[in-house]
């Protein structure tokens, strides 16, 4: 886990705020449910019950308002895990990897859209 103070911004992607349920599935099958807090085309921060280390893999899926792609799904890598105290959940941040074109082409539109 990391103390919020110690973390550095490491964000090369515009972000939107997103208020959405997502499902996340480790490899080894366990899951959770969640909500984002912030999507870009690069990745997700989310809020959800479990504290993962970095460079933890797993899968998202999310609907993206709006869009006609219905639920979107990636495989994805934990970054940071921070606990936060006002909600006493884990903010989860991730990097999506290796993003199929129409997931990041989906996510390109809904941020210019929401400008």
């Amino acid at each position: 886990m990391s103390n919020p103070s110690d973390i550095t911004e490491r964000r090369q992607s515009e972000r939107l705020t997103l208020r959405v349920p997502v499902t996340c599935i480790l490899n080894d099958g366990r899951g959770f449910k969640g909500h984002s807090a912030d999507i870009s085309t690069g990745g997700m921060s989310l809020f959800g019950p479990a504290n993962l280390p970095a460079g933890t893999e797993l899968r998202l899926s999310f609907p993206l308002p709006g869009s006609a792609d219905g639920l979107l799904s990636c495989r994805s890598k934990v970054i940071q895990s921070v606990l936060d105290s006002r909600t006493s959940q884990f903010r989860v941040g991730v990097q999506f990897l290796s993003p199929p074109e129409s997931l990041v082409k989906t996510i390109s539109s809904h941020i210019r859209s929401r400008r």
